[in-house]
């Protein structure tokens, strides 16, 4: 009796044991899987009323309301290439661990409804359940730090993209990174399904105009200036993932200026530039753009001030005289109180300038001859 118990106890080890292994065998398992890459439009900032205690004789900045002038140069903004796919566990937990990452340098292109679609195929963990990221134009080494089996989600969030002082979207020249989210089984139960991609980076046009200036007037630019530019981004998008409102990390030691565009600047220019965004936050108590500058930003006033802004330079002439002039803009979603660039959204601004006010915050001039 004792041997034959002892017997059947083995027997159920050893099958216990086989089951657990091809259970791991199944976790572990890999499929290949195929997406369909999209790049989704910016969002525009546009449309906005004139407050009723500004007047039409000053400096106005106002967002377009009509079709925007397209700047793309080439296809740089929609351009896809070299796409990392991270794999994480879905428990929505920071501690959620890295289970593949893949590298995918061989896409194929194609149109789907008119828009330009993009296809790749990659070997993923086969799961019920799990977290995607997509993040497209980057190199090979981008994600070196990041170990399969041992790195977390929180440590992807963490990571952040370095970008030149002077970034350009055109050929052979900087390609902004793009994000998309996915979140379900592998293999996905839909391959028809598009994922749309968001770029990381804000794009700022610009048109001034001062073909309207008072008369006796004249005005001379010449200097042009993005200025207090955050040169890194995280990846990982707070703001999209999350319902609470978030202000980017307060940070003095990685902001740069961009290098000034220095020409004649006529009536009718359109300045263009890229830039990671940099959310500083809403200063409700502006309801003028007149008092929109750095005292008033609502992250850090004067000195402190990282809020983004256009710097122009040149001069301006009234009955004669001649001033030094300096206009300093902050872009935002509103041209009062918002302080806020965001990723995958282009601001469409149009600064009309026909008086030069002392009581506009954003305007210091100095008169050059006596």
């Amino acid at each position: 009796m004792c041997s034959l118990g002892l017997m059947i106890s083995v027997l159920f080890f050893s099958c216990s044991t086989e089951d657990l292994m091809d259970q791991k065998e199944r976790e572990n398992e890999t499929v290949e899987v195929e997406f369909r890459l999209g790049v989704e439009e910016n969002n525009q900032v546009i449309g906005r009323s004139m407050n009723q205690t500004e007047t039409k004789n000053d400096l106005q900045l106002r967002f377009s309301t009509g079709n925007p002038v397209d700047t793309r140069a080439a296809d740089r903004e929609d351009h896809i290439e070299n796409v990392w796919i991270l794999q994480f566990e879905n428990t929505e937990n920071p501690t959620d661990k890295l289970l593949a990452k893949v590298y995918v340098e061989n896409l194929t292109q194609t149109t789907i409804n008119g828009k330009t679609i993009y296809q790749l195929k990659a070997n993923l963990e086969k799961k019920e359940n799990c977290r995607l990221f997509f993040i497209a134009n980057e190199s090979a080494a981008a994600f070196s730090s990041l170990t399969v089996g041992s790195s977390t989600f929180s440590a992807f969030q963490t990571l952040t993209r370095v970008f030149s002082t002077n970034p350009v979207i055109g050929p052979a020249t900087e390609t902004f990174p793009m994000t998309a989210y996915y979140k379900g089984a592998i293999p996905i139960l839909d391959p028809n399904v598009t994922l749309w991609m968001y770029r990381v980076a804000a794009k700022l046009s610009l048109t001034v105009l001062f073909d309207e200036l008072q008369e006796s007037s004249s005005l001379f630019l010449n200097f042009a200036q993005l200025q207090s530019v955050p040169q890194t981004v995280q990846y990982y998008d707070e703001g999209r993932y999350t319902d609470e409102p978030w202000i980017f990390p307060i940070v003095t030691s990685s902001f740069v200026n961009y290098p000034a565009q220095e020409f004649n600047i006529v009536s009718g220019t359109v300045l263009t530039w890229y830039m990671p965004e940099n959310r500083r936050g809403i200063n409700p108590l502006i309801t003028n753009q007149k008092d929109k500058y750095d005292e008033t930003d609502p992250s850090g006033p004067g000195s402190t001030s990282y809020a983004t802004r256009i710097v122009l330079k040149g001069i301006y002439i009234l009955s004669g005289k001649v001033h030094d002039i300096t206009i300093t803009l902050y872009p935002g979603e509103n041209i009062t109180s918002d302080f806020n660039i965001i990723r995958h959204t282009h601001y469409i601004m149009t600064a009309d300038i026909r008086t030069i006010s002392d009581e506009d915050n954003r305007i210091v001039y100095k008169r050059v001859n006596q």
